[in-house]
């Protein structure tokens, strides 16, 4: 069962890419990405985990801030937003803030 609501839509979204379920991040809105999905996927060779945070949701826009573990022991901090219609995300952007 697909999400409804945008935040449920995207916090699926970075579920299944902590579970390595690509496909299901691929539907959910990572086709809209304008990449491959070899490209997408391929984006989370160096990423353990994403811990995100929903800031706010305003009708279909959710923003959040991502932090993402990657290999080596670093963590990066991301910060963007999503929009999110019919159960998928359209687009989003994400700036590296640290």
């Amino acid at each position: 069962m697909v999400p409804a609501d945008p935040a449920d839509v995207v916090t699926a979204f970075y579920d299944a890419i902590n579970a390595r379920d690509f496909p299901s991040a691929w539907n959910l809105g990572g086709k809209n990405f304008g990449r491959s999905y070899a490209e997408f996927a391929g984006g989370f060779s160096n990423t353990l985990y994403d811990d995100i945070t929903i800031t706010s949701v305003t009708g279909n826009t959710v923003k959040v801030t991502v932090f993402a573990s990657e290999s080596g022991g670093v963590t990066s901090t991301y910060q963007g937003s999503y929009t999110v219609q019919g159960g998928e995300i359209t687009t989003g952007t994400l700036k590296k803030t640290g």
